[in-house]
């Protein structure tokens, strides 16, 4: 939840595109904001398949007319062969980090994974702790498994993330938490009888929420390694429960 209007977005190194999603993203007034995750990622697809350059057509072999081959030709200068073109990449990761300076190229796609990752993060808890009953909040429930045949994959471990009990002062809520992995993180907050926010905080690890001085409410972080997303235990405030 915004309290005040985010700081317009400058950066040299990234499209104009790109920058109106994000700002659309930071918008105080949430009719501002895209309709959906959905919506946010198909135009991040869309700038996606603008930053790859098209492969350039290999050129045509000329072919005598007569189907004969050419002429020998002992003074002909040999032609080198054509240095192999290094294949485009197919993919990226989610968020790319690291202390050398990018290209412009290789900053807007970085750019582009890491408001990728940030879509993760709102899909993830776009559902999550939504206000059920007056003295309950609910808390996500897992989907249903499907049954398959053979032995289904070990899960690769994504790290722990464990919130601390909030402070209460009133008007605003302290949340402070920690994780076992370097993870970019989202608040997720659940006022009674409303729906759930979701703040996007990078890095950090505790955060100032504002909030209704009579109001119950339950929070939940949440944090992304870049491939996997995981999230802390539901913390309630003033008698609230979340429940799953």
């Amino acid at each position: 939840m915004l309290g005040t209007a985010a700081p317009p977005l400058v950066r040299a190194d990234a499209p104009p595109e790109l920058i109106a999603v994000v700002s659309e993203l930071l918008a105080k007034d949430p009719h501002a904001r895209p309709a959906d995750a959905a919506t946010v990622a198909q135009r991040l697809d869309t700038l996606r398949r603008q930053a790859v350059p098209p492969e350039e057509p290999a050129a045509p072999s000329t072919v005598d007319a007569s189907g004969a081959p050419p002429a020998f030709d002992d003074f002909a200068r040999a032609t080198p062969p054509p240095s192999p073109t290094a294949p485009l990449p197919h993919g990226k990761p989610i968020l790319v980090f690291g202390p050398k300076a990018p290209s412009w190229r290789t900053g807007r796609k970085a750019l582009l994974s890491a408001a990728a990752g940030v879509v993760a993060l709102l899909a993830a808890a776009g559902a999550v702790l939504l206000v059920s009953q007056p003295d309950e909040l609910a808390d996500p429930t897992p989907p249903a498994q499907t049954a398959t045949a053979g032995p289904a994959p070990s899960p690769t471990p994504a790290g722990r993330l464990e919130l601390a009990d909030p402070t209460d002062r009133g008007d605003v809520v302290e949340l402070s938490w920690r994780s076992s992995e370097p993870m970019d993180f989202a608040v997720v907050v659940a006022a009674e009888g409303e729906r759930a926010k979701v703040l996007f905080v990078q890095r950090n690890t505790s955060h100032r929420v504002p909030v209704d001085p009579v109001r119950r409410y339950c929070f939940r972080i949440q944090g992304t390694d870049g491939t996997h997303v995981v999230e802390s235990e539901a913390k309630p405030i003033r008698g609230a429960r979340c429940v799953t």
